[in-house]
């Protein structure tokens, strides 16, 4: 079977480190080639971010205009935060199927055009939800649906830590961009979420949130507490800050 070549639109120090080496074993010193994939390319908004790219052996492309028209690339990793949406349907208007990062749009209604449009073109359409793989997180829903802990009626999910107290992170755009998904709601949160509809299986109807105090410079929000309310009346809570100062 032929494998599926792909190119990742937004080659940030995640995108990197995170998705092209470790997800897509680029890094060959640790990881076996992927039987059904293979990332060939790259490109960036940031033109700096090419020798990196090319450091994995990733060709590098000026634009994404160049990945939609290149027949060769038969799919994308979308990598952007609030430009997920646009990006996402300009590549399935392209033919090209679609990977995104959390979370896959930024309204209801975008998330739903970039839906109908995948199914017009016959194109898979698929969000980054990494953390249902994770060995922990798959026994705590075997735990949850085996019965061991009786009837749970509430939960809590952490991501907590710091970030954005150094120079550097602070006017990196998860902590200086609000118009970018940045900050801890935007861009921890959603992991929260979809974990918890995993480990319980349910899905969440209604959520409410407040602000921690402010005690950071940075120009997007500290953290939240969030409650939500799973489709049965079942509640739980979201703890997502970038204030948390952990470890010794």
């Amino acid at each position: 079977m032929d494998k599926v070549r792909y190119a990742i639109i937004g080659f940030g120090g995640i995108a990197e480190n995170r998705v092209a080496r470790e997800g897509f074993a680029c890094d060959a010193s640790r990881f076996s080639p992927l039987r059904g994939a293979v990332l060939v390319g790259a490109t960036d908004m940031n033109q700096g971010r090419r020798g990196a790219a090319e450091a994995l052996g990733l060709r590098w492309y000026g634009g994404m205009e160049e990945i939609f028209s290149d027949s060769s690339i038969d799919a994308v990793y979308v990598a952007n935060n609030a430009s997920h949406a646009a990006i996402a349907l300009a590549a399935l208007s392209a033919g090209k199927h679609v990977i995104v990062e959390k979370p896959i749009a930024t309204s209801v209604s975008d998330a739903e055009k970039m839906n109908r449009l995948a199914v017009k073109k016959g194109l898979s359409l698929t969000v980054d939800h990494m953390m249902v793989n994770n060995a922990w997180n798959i026994r705590a829903r075997n735990i949850v649906s085996s019965g061991r802990l009786g009837v749970v009626n509430d939960s809590c999910f952490h991501m907590e830590f710091a970030y954005g107290y150094d120079p550097a992170e602070a006017s990196t755009w998860r902590c200086s961009r609000v118009e970018e998904m940045g900050g801890p709601i935007g861009d921890v949160a959603s992991h929260c979420f979809y974990v918890s509809e995993f480990v319980f299986g349910k899905r969440i109807s209604k959520v409410a949130a407040v602000y921690y105090p402010k005690v950071m410079s940075i120009k997007a929000e500290d953290g939240a507490y969030i409650k939500f309310f799973f489709e049965d009346g079942i509640q739980g809570s979201v703890r997502a800050s970038f204030s948390e100062l952990r470890g010794g």
